[in-house]
Order: C-alpha cells, then structure tokens, then sequence
C-alpha cells in the first residue's frame, strides 16, 4: 500500500502508514502496564537500595505512556510492596485512588491542604481567600512557611487564640505525615510543593507524580507586561520591554534532592523541557498510535478567545461550543479552558476515570504568546539551537501544545477509556482561505481515526 508522507501533504491529518501501523487498544494494553510496572520496580528497588547511605544519587525516571493505559493502576501495584508519596494535581483525582488501596488493604493517609484545614475549623471565606491570594500566588520567597503564614493572618483578623493554636497545630500534624515512612501518602501537588519548599533537607519517601503539569517545571512563572507592550504576538517578547517572575517553586530545583518518578501523557512538551537536564535522563516512551474511530476530529480555522468582531460580548469560543452542541446534540459536556459554555476545564479532567461513559466535546486551543514565551524561556538553549528564527520557534511551541492537548485530553473515553462513547474534538488547524488545507503540516497525534470533518466559521 502506497504510504502517503504527511511533510508533502498540505490537508492530511493521518497518513497511510499510521492507520496500518496503528494498534487495538486492548492488544497492548497489559504489556504497556508490564512495562511501566518494570519501570517503577525498578526504580523502587533503587530506592531502597539507597535508603541508608550518604547520597549522592537521586533517582529521577519519567515514564510517557498513553492517557486511560493505566499508569496509576502499576504505581497502585506497587504500593503494596513500597511505600511511596502519590501526588496528584487535583482533589478530585485523589479522592478516586482510595478505593483501590482499600481493596488491596494498603495503609494509607491523605495530607490535607491548608485551605481544608481552616475550612475544617469554620474560618470565615474571606480568611480563606486571604491566605490563598496573600500566599498561595505570592512570589515572596519568605511567604512560605505555612503555620507562620497563617497565624499571621488569623491575628490580624481577631481569631481567638486557642483556635489559632488548633490550626497551627493541624499544619504541623500534616507536615509531620509527609515526612513520615510507615505508610502511602496521597497529597496535591500544590501542598507537596509548599512542604518541599521549606524542607528541602528533610528525608522522605519517593514521589510518583501522576499527570505532571509542565509548567512547574518552568524558569519563571508569570510576566508582568510594560504598559506599551501588547501580549498579541510571540515576536513582541523579544523587545524584551518585560519583567519575569522567577519560579520560586521550579520542580527541577525542589526534587533535586528527592527520588522521583514522573508519570505523563505530555510527550511533545517534555522533550524540549527535560532534554538538557543531567538528572533526567531516564525518559521512557511507551506511548502508542491506537485506533481510535469513536473520535470525530473537527478542523476548524479557529478555536480563539478572543471576540468575534462586530460583537461586543460573544467569543469565538463560546460561539463554536454553541454551534456544535447544536449540530451534535448527543454531547453531555464540554471541556475547555476560558469559556462560559463549558463544563470542566482541562485541568480539571487531567487523570480522571470519570468521562469514559459520557460523548464529550473538547476544544483544542494554541497557548496564550505569554505561556508560548515562558515554555520558550525554560526551553531556550533547544529552540534556540533547533530553529533560527523567531517565528518558528512559535509555530513549533504552538504545535506542540496542541499536540500535548490531543494526548492529554482524548483519553477520557478513547484509546484505553472507549467504552463506545463519541469523542468530538474542535481543533483550529485549518488554514486561512482555505476550505481543508491544515495550517501545521505533520500533526502529531497518537488518537488514528478516519472521522475526520472541516468546518470554516465565518466570524
């Protein structure tokens, strides 16, 4: 069979050779999970070996696999032999995990964050939205040893002393249970980073991140624009007329010292990221190109914010997610980020078992020219040496989000999670004044489904 190259086609999303070589699902599933099984063994095994010398060595392994093979379920496996820190992003997504620890009668214990603390004493909201904005998105490096930071607050707001001295109290109760060794720990990775923050020194049990957030991982997290410079274009940032926050909570610098296994389905942003970095060198791709027609892709030639012209309160997104609901009125939700239309955002489903019964709409959109330029910034020595100039180190930063979306997001009831259930996926890879000509040329997606629409929005 002619295998037709996707770098010569100007309106192919998949080519030949993906549909003949790509995999059933449930072929590969149990040898995916043998494999990271392997892998977090092994690494396990190297943690121990190494629990009571003067270290050295930190073991770093971060495993790329499909989203739905069951990453989470090989960690859980391995709980039974090992005690470990599970670290998930979202609340939700930890409240899932302990019925199987139950099941396979794995002690365990949940670290709560501080927010549910003082929520657990009946503090007031307003308390509540302090601390979170006073120190939870402060970039003072002081601001973060958590009982000071809060008694702090709860006096200046005339809490009474012996509830001041319960929370404290519950604060350090929980720091005390991240350090401890007896047990498997679940904790948010907003709470373990502020732990490791302030004990950089303090021994504890490995950490398994389930679904790494890229962005973490940054040099700097936040821009603060001058007043005559616009965010409308990556070009702009090269005037360099901004200032950078740097990434106080960077996790290359907080898991220098920690033994760590990263699990993730973001294979296109992590390479850049991690390829200059001497402790991680242990990257395994077990990633796959799986058959998937439950999946309908929708090219389209926007999915932007931004508002429509001429309309002063509707958004192409908005406008799109309504349209399509519309023409597929078998959709029960819709994820996306910055839309009144949808349900959940991304984040919000990142890991999560809770969509593989539902037909879901999910609407791909390239990242905003400020987390272009920040991916850009903790990247720099490879675009810098793989691309000349600026304008394509953009389009490639942007293809590369779109493609870590599709992986990330497709997964919720596709690939390893189909349950028969249809997946939509609006994606803004149409080029202008065309009717089916694809913008990015060698779109990578490891989701290969012949249900492919184009749709041109006039807005």
């Amino acid at each position: 069979k002619h295998l037709i190259d996707k770098n010569k086609s100007c309106d192919l999303l998949f080519s030949n050779n993906e549909f003949n070589t790509s995999k059933k699902a449930e072929d590969i599933r149990i040898k995916i999970q043998e494999d990271i099984n392997s892998e977090v063994n092994e690494f396990l095994i190297t943690c121990e070996s190494l629990k009571n010398s003067i270290r050295y060595f930190y073991p770093k392994k971060v495993i790329i696999a499909n989203e739905g093979v069951g990453k989470s379920k090989a960690i859980i496996e391995a709980c039974k032999y090992y005690k470990l820190i599970f670290a998930c992003y979202t609340k939700d997504r930890i409240s899932e995990i302990p019925k199987s620890l139950d099941e396979k009668k794995i002690k365990y214990d949940i670290a709560i964050s501080i927010e549910d603390i003082l929520k657990s004493h009946n503090v007031s909201e307003d308390i509540v939205n302090e601390y979170k904005n006073s120190y939870v998105n402060s970039y003072d490096e002081k601001a973060y040893i958590e009982a000071e930071a809060i008694e702090e607050i709860l006096i200046r707001n005339k809490i009474g002393k012996k509830l001041i001295d319960k929370i404290c109290k519950d604060i350090i109760t929980q720091e005390k249970l991240l350090a401890s060794d007896d047990r498997v720990i679940l904790v948010t990775i907003q709470k373990l980073k502020f732990f490791l923050k302030t004990n950089m020194e303090k021994n504890i049990l490995p950490i398994v991140f389930d679904e790494v957030q890229i962005s973490d991982f940054y040099s700097y997290c936040d821009t603060q624009l001058s007043k005559n410079q616009k965010a409308d274009s990556f070009r702009n940032f090269y005037k360099g007329d901004s200032h950078y926050y740097k990434n106080i909570f960077n996790m290359f610098d907080l898991l220098k010292k920690r033994d760590v296994v990263l699990l993730t389905t973001e294979k296109s942003l992590i390479m850049p990221l991690f390829k200059n970095n001497e402790d991680y060198k242990d990257i395994i791709d077990c990633t796959h190109k799986l058959d998937a027609e439950n999946v309908k892709y929708i090219i389209t030639n926007s999915t932007s914010s931004k508002l429509i012209k001429g309309k002063d309160n509707d958004k192409i997104r908005d406008f799109m997610i309504k349209e399509l609901r519309y023409k597929y009125q078998d959709i029960d939700f819709v994820i996306s980020d910055n839309s009144k239309e949808a349900d959940m955002s991304h984040i919000k489903v990142r890991g999560s078992n809770n969509y593989s019964n539902s037909n879901n709409l999910v609407i791909g959109a390239y990242p905003s020219p400020i987390e272009e330029y920040l991916y850009y910034l903790s990247c720099k020595e490879y675009f810098d040496n793989e691309f000349k100039k600026s304008n394509l180190i953009q389009k490639e930063i942007q293809k590369l989000f779109l493609e870590s979306k599709v992986s990330q997001s497709v997964g919720r009831n596709s690939g390893f999670r189909d349950n028969g259930k249809i997946y939509y996926f609006a994606l803004p890879l149409l080029a202008p004044n065309s009717e089916k000509n694809l913008k990015i040329k060698n779109f990578e997606i490891s989701y290969i489904s012949s249900n492919v629409e184009y749709i041109k929005y006039d807005f």
